[in-house]
C-alpha cells in the first residue's frame, strides 16, 4: 500500500507483535492460539485497504430509528397477542 492512501504498516502499534521468534509464532499457528488483542487495539488504523470496512463501525446494539408499526401488524398483533396486549 502507499502511504499517501492512509494504510500501510506503520500504523502498527507496539503491542502489534504478538511474538518474539518464529519458532513461538509457529507453535502459535499450529496450536491455533488467537491474539490476544483485538486488531483495532493492535493498529491505529487499518493496514490494508480490505480493512478499511468495518474499521470504525457502528455498534449494532444502538438503536437507528423507533420500531414502528403499519396498521396490519398492529390487528395481526392483537390476534396473537388477544387479551395479553400491553
Amino acid at each position: 500500500m502507499s502511504p499517501a492512501s492512509g494504510v500501510g504498516p506503520s500504523l502498527a502499534r507496539e503491542c502489534a507483535r504478538t511474538t518474539n521468534s518464529w519458532k513461538e509464532y509457529a507453535e502459535d499457528m499450529h496450536k491455533h492460539v488467537r491474539c490476544k488483542a483485538e486488531t483495532t487495539e493492535r493498529y491505529a488504523g487499518p493496514v490494508t485497504a480490505a480493512m478499511q470496512f468495518g474499521w470504525n463501525k457502528v455498534d449494532p446494539t444502538r438503536p437507528t430509528h423507533g420500531r414502528k408499526a403499519c396498521e396490519e401488524t398492529k390487528i395481526a398483533e392483537g390476534q396473537i397477542l388477544g387479551a395479553r396486549r400491553p
